[in-house]
């Protein structure tokens, strides 16, 4: 029997009012067992003894964990904790019935739940119980951020909070779950003293019967009751709940509220340029946290025909003190989109705080490693990820086209992911594992590549022993000992579990792979879950819903469980938030277009708590993918040390406001243009980066006088050499920096977009990088490609022998308005115009620029120009075409014809590497606010 059983909740009650609340002993309550018989007819004798043993046990148990309990507190800073800030530790509080149902349930060790304490008394100590607060709580990809929000409210109850607002996400299923995880971790294990309601669907109009009603919900002080809602951000809802707090002023105010916005950073953003017209969810939020209609939110909600309905009649929501905690692992769109001098945005002005991981999670600097500025230094990641080769990569993208064979590297992540199923299976293990393959977020490319999976598989049979055998050897050898991995990992407070011997897996290999088929949930429910591999197909395809990943339940499917259930999941955007792959051991990922840092980073599926299967996981990637986490890792770092910083000065978000480290070269995004507001470059290191313009004006005028101001330039450089290549660029060298300063300064760009919004700045820094690094002497490299267009300057007379030929490139749906914007200008192999070849066109080849940035500046290293700047300039035929579409191509193209005004001048800066190993980096951030200056008396 469980003592959480809801069967025995109103005898339990009962024995632990006489044993906490009258304070009768155990002896007192034993030599008393027929008053509870009595009182419950329905229980047995036997049950109620056995119930009042497991209760001591129990308790006995939390006295032994409560005495360790961490008590945080802020850095001398000169602010004293608030009230919230230390844990009700008394044997009958929600937070210490919620944290033994952790070590019990959940299986959380000791370092564990130190962790998570630690991570919510930091956060309730900077929450005021008599003013509202926003505060911003940063995790980590897959580090259980739900179990820290439950710890919240778990804490806040026994702090007399009784009203708790999670914003979900859109999808209602993933709402429900969350829902239905809180009732089970707080319902069904609260003391005595507490009574948790979930409700649902909050609205203005329930009937007066209706236990949900404001006027029904019983909030007076001592009352046990708490309530919580789940609430999905979607206009309908939100719009629901702003009614539900609006209808009645007199008990909202009574409402003592915490807010937990999940996944902060999705949903809740305002993406609209005008300060007066944000997004309906972002003004639906607003109003509910500040609990005032916010300046102009009717007038801007009421312009969508759709909503007028809805918005015509709404009061001001009247409750006033209400804590708002945003959560999110990747926080760059809530710090850079509305700054903390705007009052009614949703900045977290009163703090951010950095929760913390034991050393038992894996997160991308573990994983990954951590980029160095020395390109020979060695990362010290885990030696857990495998190579995507460029001809592999190549690979991919035709068999999504054809369904052609799996290239080498995805049989080797199958294989290895078939050998570590095997060697859950030698342990007993009862639980799931699981293989992730996103190469691609077109739903035809999922069922064409799931197709050749389910077929390799099939045809393996025959040599999937010796296969794998190999595969064991190679990848396995990786990291095939415990030694090795507490080499690496020399804090890992666990016991890791060695790797068997293969030949005890051999039989359960060839097990797995007797049965082989795509998911299907709607099947006989015997049938559903068996011993071989289940494909799932995880996207947005309605034909794909009852493929879609589906774990067994333990206590539905025991069977399926016991036999370590094996799943491969092929999927794209679907899998990115939300979702928890378990068991993850083999992921095959490649996302190879620019993204933005949280869309990779949420991507990352395999981050996260590997306890019992530390030796297994292997992700494989490619060289371009590698260095991105490699950056975002770093990117990381410095935002966490930023907060801490800011937290022992004592400053708050508004006073302090962190920065974001941006991309130097455009392989990655730190968020879209419109949730970036209000950020400002604070302060830049170009060292090391390519910038090149890729937004234009849409003005005639404008445009052409670039042209001339390229012109001018070239017209006083010194005559020029051709490229010995066939490209035929126009390449001058030995030119001063005050002449490239100069171009710099005429040169027409918007001022909105681009990173020549930045232009003084930038003009400082290579004024201060050629007095340190002695960049003096430049080349000028004049790009053009003969045959594909004309000639450009060829109404300037003087201009004639400087001839080059035009470029083409289409154009992409510009981020701003009033913009022509092109996705990229540089053509890689203009990298390397400068460079005098003296090599044969065969060992050329090899010098064409690889995606990353250390090989090419290793190899003009090599050619004498390691420390040579460049400016490459680009002149866009007005007429570029769009490229036409390949035949029966699956995604529609986003490549639009130019149609310019006038032909485009584009350039490129090709700046050298850093010699004092710098960090080529950009920081943005929002703007503090300004302290008032103080009256000065006459």
């Amino acid at each position: 029997m469980s003592i959480h059983d809801p069967q025995f909740s109103a005898i339990r009650g009962t024995i632990e009012n006489h044993r906490w609340v009258q304070n009768h002993n155990w002896e007192w309550i034993r030599s008393n067992v027929d008053r509870f018989k009595d009182m419950f007819a329905q229980h047995t004798l036997a049950e109620i003894n056995t119930l009042i043993s497991e209760l001591e046990i129990h308790y006995d148990n939390y006295h032994t964990f409560e005495v360790s309990s961490v008590v945080t507190a802020r850095p001398q800073d000169g602010n004293q904790p608030t009230e919230y800030s230390q844990p009700v530790t008394h044997i009958t509080s929600c937070w210490s019935h919620y944290k033994q149902h952790l070590r019990t349930n959940k299986r959380f060790s000791d370092s564990m739940l130190t962790d998570l304490e630690f991570n919510v008394s930091s956060i309730m100590r900077e929450m005021s119980p008599d003013s509202k607060t926003l505060g911003l709580a940063v995790g980590y990809v897959q580090s259980g951020k739900t179990a820290t929000f439950a710890g919240l409210m778990a804490w806040g109850a026994d702090h007399g909070f009784n009203f708790f607002v999670i914003l979900s996400g859109t999808i209602e299923n993933l709402r429900r779950q969350t829902k239905n995880r809180l009732l089970t971790d707080l319902g069904q294990h609260a003391p005595r003293g507490i009574s948790w309601h979930a409700m649902d669907h909050l609205a203005g109009r329930l009937p007066r019967d209706d236990a949900r009603q404001l006027n029904n919900l019983r909030i007076s002080i001592g009352r046990p009751e708490r309530y919580f809602t789940v609430c999905l951000k979607n206009a309908t809802r939100l719009t629901h709940m702003v009614k539900y707090f609006a209808q009645n002023s007199a008990i909202a105010q009574q409402l003592k509220i915490m807010i937990i916005d999940d996944e902060s950073d999705q949903g809740g953003i305002n993406t609209q340029d005008a300060e007066h017209d944000p997004t309906v969810i972002n003004a639906l939020i607003r109003s509910i946290v500040h609990g005032q209609a916010v300046s102009s939110f009717q007038d801007a909600l009421l312009q969508a025909e759709k909503y007028r309905r809805r918005f015509a009649n709404l009061s001001e929501p009247p409750n006033k003190k209400v804590q708002y905690i945003q959560f999110t692992a990747t926080p760059y769109a809530n710090v850079l989109n509305r700054g903390p001098q705007h009052e009614t945005e949703l900045y977290p002005r009163n703090y951010i705080v950095a929760l913390k991981t034991g050393p038992s999670y894996f997160g991308s600097s573990r994983i990954f490693g951590v980029a160095e500025s020395d390109p020979e230094a060695e990362n010290q990641d885990m030696g857990i990820v495998c190579d995507i080769s460029d001809a592999d990569r190549l690979a991919i993208g035709d068999l999504h086209s054809r369904g052609s064979n799996l290239p080498p590297s995805l049989i080797d992540a199958l294989l290895w992911f078939l050998c570590a199923v095997a060697v859950q299976r030698v342990r007993g293990v009862a639980t799931p594992v699981t293989m992730l393959i996103h190469t691609s977020s077109a739903i035809a490319h999922h069922n064409r590549l799931a197709e050749a999976v389910e077929t390799w598989l099939t045809n393996c049979r025959d040599i999937v022993i010796e296969q794998c055998r190999k595969v064991y050897r190679r990848i396995g050898g990786m990291l095939n000992s415990v030694e090795t991995f507490n080499e690496r990992c020399p804090d890992y407070p666990e016991n890791v579990i060695p790797l068997p011997p293969f030949d005890k897996c051999e039989s359960f290999i060839s097990g797995l792979i007797e049965r082989v088929n795509k998911m299907d949930l709607f099947t006989e429910e015997e049938e559903r879950y068996h011993k071989g591999i289940h494909i799932c197909i995880d996207n947005s395809a309605p034909e794909n819903r009852a493929r879609r990943l589906n774990y067994p339940d333990p206590d539905e499917h025991q069977e399926a469980m016991q036999g370590t259930p094996a799943f491969l999941v092929i999927g794209g955007a679907t899998l990115s938030r939300g979702l928890t792959l378990e068991g993850l051991v083999s992921s095959y990922f490649l996302r190879e277009s620019t993204c933005n840092y949280d869309t990779l980073m949420q991507m990352g599926r395999w981050f996260g708590y590997r306890r019992g299967y530390e030796l297994l996981p292997r992700i494989w990637v490619t060289d371009r993918t590698r260095y991105a986490y490699n950056f975002l890792s770093k990117a990381e770092i410095s935002f966490r040390e930023q907060i801490e910083d800011a937290r022992q000065r004592g400053k708050t978000p508004a006073e302090m406001p962190p920065a974001v480290m941006a991309h130097p070269d455009n392989l990655l995004r730190i968020t879209a243009p419109n949730r970036m507001q209000d950020a400002k470059l604070q302060e830049i290191d170009l060292a090391g980066t390519s910038p090149q313009t890729i937004h234009f004006h849409n003005n005639e005028k404008l445009l052409k006088q670039n042209i001339h101001f390229a012109q001018d330039l070239i017209k006083k450089l010194k005559t020029p050499r051709k490229d010995e290549r066939d490209v035929k660029n126009l390449v001058f060298g030995s030119v001063t920096l005050d002449l490239i300063i100069e171009f710099l300064r005429k040169y027409n760009a918007p001022d909105s977009v681009g990173f020549l919004k930045e232009r003084e700045t930038i003009i400082e820094y290579l004024n201060r990088a050629n007095q340190q690094d002695k960049w003096t002497d430049w080349n000028v490299v004049v790009c053009g490609r003969p045959g594909l267009t004309g000639r450009w300057g060829n109404d300037d007379e003087e201009f004639k022998d400087y001839n080059g030929y035009k470029v083409k490139r289409a154009k992409e749906k510009p981020p701003v308005s009033e913009v022509i914007f092109l996705h990229s200008v540089l053509s890689p192999r203009d990298l390397w115009s400068d460079v005098i070849v003296t090599k044969s066109k065969e060992e050329q080849k090899t010098m064409l620029l690889p995606t990353e940035r250390r090989p090419l500046y290793a190899k003009r290293k090599e050619a004498g120009l390691g420390q040579t700047p460049a400016l490459l300039i680009y002149c866009i035929d007005r007429n570029s075409k769009a490229p036409t579409p390949k035949p029966n191509a699956e995604r529609q193209s986003h490549k639009l014809d130019l149609n310019a005004p006038c032909d485009l001048l584009a350039f490129v800066l090709l700046l050298p590497p850093p010699v004092y190993g710098r960090e080529p980096r950009f920081l943005f951030s929002v703007s503090a606010i300004e302290e008032s200056p103080p009256d000065i008396e006459p």
